[in-house]
């Protein structure tokens, strides 16, 4: 990998205090530095070498020189020692002592960010870069940006629902009598919708992560769809290449993988305005993983800008309209998946991701021939939402399927409604967010009421469901017409009959 330009400087600057030359002999692999904040040299720094002590004083032999009376001529050295893997700072015998933090030493072991005072007046702090701390930051800044992201979005995303019911309604009603302009408007509203909330959900990666359920899905397909999708937004002097290695089976979720794809490609061709090759290479690996190399012919980056690139918003492209989240989704989702990411780069020759995955096991075959999910259902159903709008909108939506919807706003209220209706409902649409986000407490509900009843969660995140059989599904917020009846249709047919009559047995004495 090609160094960065200038890399060599930190073993070979200078720096001057109070007048006075200092050599920097900074080690780079080191990252420790010390800045001198009061005395006669204030805001100057000399960065630290790990292979050689650091002598302090006045005197011209030290590396450090500070023309303060109260400093002795050998004061203080610094230096690192590797049995413990640690900094220090020793005291030479100086005649006005030294002091770590407030108080005096001998020798004393260094954090970063501690305060050494030499004699009255000449201040020091020591710091150091410390790959876990910069972790440990980068975690508390993705909470902090997700925490205030997650919240817009997750009203966005209400907002989307509302739209996306009425779109499904009104389209739904129209095709009695169509208008053909009419149909294109709320076909175009929907698209635009659907758009809407696949922004949304990138910015829900970074709080709480929303998604889909996690299935078996081919890796190899999904490059392939991606690819053709890059194919038709990228120039054609970008030559896409996704060879064909057979079905490479994986365990995660559609719009996860759609997003690692989509990203790292666009990310690539975007590095490529000139045109290019881009390889989107999907295979199975070592025993147990699965592999995806992306790897492009473009301008590569140096090391300064490849540390950065997973920074939430950092770009390279800010004129170009860069948004710096593609690459920190990336780095957020192969963290959700516990996949691991290495990129190398090189100047002038490109650069290439690989990603490992665990193998998932080819999915036995199942056919859906004996569902007919054009039948009409009907019955009676529990939609409980904390927002009175998508209350009404799925309710209305609900209509269009043969299913007379009961809108209910609070866990209180569905318990109320499921007392004073025993027997009425075979299942309910449910957002967790009225029991504090925790399915359980839903399940708590129906054991106190109505065991029998299924639940069909709803939300805009992710969300981790027990193990019970009446939970029937889960709908990602914003869902249409289309995908509410498949849904229903697959675990109507499947699952309730079976869960109702688990959950019978469990309740008669003599089955016991």
């Amino acid at each position: 990998m090609a160094e960065p330009e200038g890399s060599d400087l930190l073993s070979s600057s200078t720096g001057v205090v109070d007048g006075t030359e200092v050599r920097d002999t900074g080690d780079p692999s080191s990252r420790a530095t010390l800045v001198v904040l009061g005395g006669s040299a204030n805001y100057n720094k000399l960065s630290l070498s790990m292979s050689a002590p650091v002598m302090i004083g006045r005197g011209a032999e030290c590396a450090l020189r500070l023309s303060d009376t109260g400093v002795s001529r050998h004061h203080a050295k610094v230096h690192y020692d590797s049995a413990t893997e640690s900094w220090f700072v020793t005291d030479l015998s100086s005649r006005n002592g030294t002091f770590l933090n407030g108080r005096p030493i001998k020798s004393a072991s260094l954090g970063s960010g501690d305060y050494i005072l030499l004699g009255t007046h000449a201040l020091l702090i020591f710091t150091r870069f410390d790959p876990l701390d910069e972790q440990i930051q980068r975690a508390r800044r993705m909470e902090s940006i997700g925490a205030l992201a997650g919240g817009i979005a997750h009203d966005f995303n209400n907002v989307l629902s509302i739209i996306m019911a009425n779109v499904s309604y009104l389209t739904h009603r129209l095709r009695a009598s169509p208008d053909l302009e009419l149909m294109e408007v709320l076909g175009e509203c929907e698209e635009a919708v659907k758009r809407g909330a696949d922004l949304s959900r990138e910015i829900l990666r970074f709080s709480r992560a929303g998604e889909d359920l996690r299935v078996t899905l081919r890796l190899d397909r999904i490059a392939a769809d991606m690819a053709r999708l890059l194919r038709r937004i990228t120039p054609r002097s970008i030559d896409i290449q996704v060879p064909d290695h057979g079905p490479v089976w994986i365990l995660g979720r559609q719009s996860q993988l759609d997003q690692i794809v989509l990203n790292l490609g666009k990310n690539a061709c975007d590095s490529m305005p000139d045109g290019g090759q881009l390889l989107i290479d999907v295979r199975n690996g070592d025993p147990g993983e699965v592999a995806l190399s992306v790897v492009d012919t473009g301008p590569g980056m140096d090391e300064q800008t490849l540390s950065r690139i997973f920074e939430p918003y950092f770009t390279t492209k800010a004129a170009a309209g860069g948004s710096g989240i593609g690459l920190a989704t990336v780095r957020r989702l192969c963290d959700e998946l516990r996949a691991t990411i290495d990129v190398r780069s090189v100047v002038g020759q490109g650069t290439r991701f690989d990603l490992r995955f665990a193998r998932a096991t080819e999915p036995s075959r199942q056919t859906l021939d004996n569902i007919n999910t054009t039948a009409e259902l009907t019955g009676w159903v529990l939609v409980v939402d904390p927002d009175p709008a998508v209350r009404r909108a799925t309710c209305r939506m609900l209509s269009t399927v043969g299913y007379d919807g009961v809108p209910v706003s609070s866990a209180a209220e569905l318990e109320a409604t499921l007392r004073k209706r025993r027997g009425d409902f075979r299942w309910i649409m449910v957002d967790p967010q009225v029991t504090c986000g925790d399915p359980a407490k839903c399940l708590e509900i129906l054991d106190r009421t109505a065991p029998g009843v299924g639940l069909l969660l709803i939300s805009d995140l992710r969300i981790d469901t027990p193990p019970d059989p009446r939970i029937i599904g889960f709908l990602m917020k914003p869902f249409d017409r289309d995908h509410m009846k498949a849904v229903i249709a697959t675990f109507d047919a499947f699952y309730l009959d079976a869960a109702r009559a688990r959950v019978e047995r469990q309740l008669d004495p003599s089955t016991q």
